[in-house]
């Protein structure tokens, strides 16, 4: 019978240490076998809405209480200091926030022993970021796009729209002009200029001593990154140079025989060329 019980209350805390022997079914006790104040895991239901735009600051998150109580809420940064609080019973709402890492704790009045905490992330758009990679081949440029989920690309006045990740487009002109852009303009807008011009010269090609050297014959390439791609697209050598007098000066002998892209690119175009290595 129950003298021979040695947990009446089987709260798992023996009868001669049990400070409170007549512990409810299923209450969550301490050491001396009193109840411990808690709520359902799923009592609260955090929501967060991200920045519209990038720095726009008008974060948001949202805070609602299954079980009616007297609340308080503190939203603290990632170093632990508090940036604000709220008193509520079901619901409250933290607005004009910058996107970063916060904790959200939340106590209940007249329960001091009391806290759950949370990690809550306000996210922000990402720029806009576009890769060319052009082929003077098929004349075409294939554009890598990131930082959405769908974009406005323009060519040559011509009105393209996507989201996929990658698009391919044709080059119908010597200087084509490519802009994109997503629905936020403050993402950013990418534009470019690509010629496909035979007026600079690239001499010798072929070329079988591995010794190139690339006239650009203007002044305005006072900076310029060359790179060079095989047939399939993948990018076998990349370097940035000064011009001298209009000339960049490549040694290519490490490369295979073959046929290779060249691509020369300013600040303000992208200019691509074929080049034989025999």
């Amino acid at each position: 019978g129950d003298v021979c019980d040695s947990d009446l209350d089987n709260d798992g805390v023996e009868n001669d240490i049990d400070l409170c022997p007549d512990t409810p079914a299923d209450a969550v006790v301490d050491v001396d076998g009193c109840a411990i104040f808690s709520l359902p895991s799923d009592n609260f239901n955090i929501r967060t809405v991200g920045e519209s735009c990038i720095s726009s600051d008008n974060g948001q998150i949202q805070i609602e209480a299954v079980n009616a109580l007297d609340y308080t809420a503190s939203l603290q940064d990632s170093d632990g200091s508090e940036i604000d609080s709220a008193t509520f019973t079901d619901a409250v709402l933290f607005s004009n926030l910058a996107a970063n890492n916060y904790v959200v704790c939340i106590t209940v009045s007249d329960e001091p022993n009391y806290e759950q905490c949370f990690d809550v992330n306000i996210s922000e758009p990402e720029s806009l970021d576009v890769t060319a990679q052009v082929s003077s081949l098929e004349n075409e440029v294939s554009l890598t796009l990131k930082g959405a989920s769908a974009y406005t690309v323009e060519i040559n006045g011509e009105v393209f729209r996507t989201a996929a990740s990658q698009i391919t487009l044709p080059l119908n002109k010597v200087e084509n002009t490519i802009l994109v852009k997503t629905d936020k303009e403050c993402q950013g807008i990418f534009e470019k200029v690509i010629i496909i011009s035979s007026k600079i010269f690239i001499y010798p090609n072929p070329t079988t001593t591995g010794g190139l050297t690339i006239y650009l014959g203007s002044d305005e390439f006072d900076n310029v990154e060359t790179s060079l791609f095989n047939l399939e697209g993948q990018r076998l050598y990349r370097k940035r140079f000064a011009p001298t007098n209009g000339l960049v000066q490549m040694d290519v002998s490490a490369l295979a025989n073959g046929v290779y892209l060249l691509n020369i690119q300013t600040s303000k175009s992208l200019i691509t060329y074929k080049i034989v290595k025999r």
